[in-house]
């Protein structure tokens, strides 16, 4: 067997049992991706409310308060698992686009 087929069988073992990654398993389980999505988000929200929606002073810190713990509850009630094992990108991919959603919800709930 040429050292060619060598490597690419044993290649092969790699992707079909998981244990291969090219990337650190901290990012393919979505344990830095979903928290820094949340803070984006929270971001994105506080920056619209303040310049697009214009809320008062009062309101605006009393609504940021509650929206950092909401965010804060939902980063960690993310299942983390292991984190040395690369999880489903499915997990990470839902978590990701609730938060965002969560994030276009409140924003529309507050124009109304």
């Amino acid at each position: 067997m040429s050292s060619h087929k060598y490597i690419n069988k044993h290649g092969r073992e790699y992707f079909r049992d998981g244990m291969y990654s090219c990337a650190d398993p901290s990012l393919k389980s979505g344990t830095i991706i979903v928290p820094l999505i949340a803070v984006l988000c929270l971001i994105l929200l506080a920056t619209v409310l303040k310049t697009v929606l214009i809320l008062p002073a009062e309101r605006f810190s009393t609504t940021m308060v509650f929206f950092t713990v909401v965010y804060l509850g939902l980063i960690v009630s993310f299942p983390l698992g292991a984190t040395r094992r690369v999880a489903p990108r499915t997990r990470t991919v839902i978590w990701a686009v609730g938060i965002v959603l969560i994030t276009f919800g409140i924003i529309a709930v507050s124009a109304i």
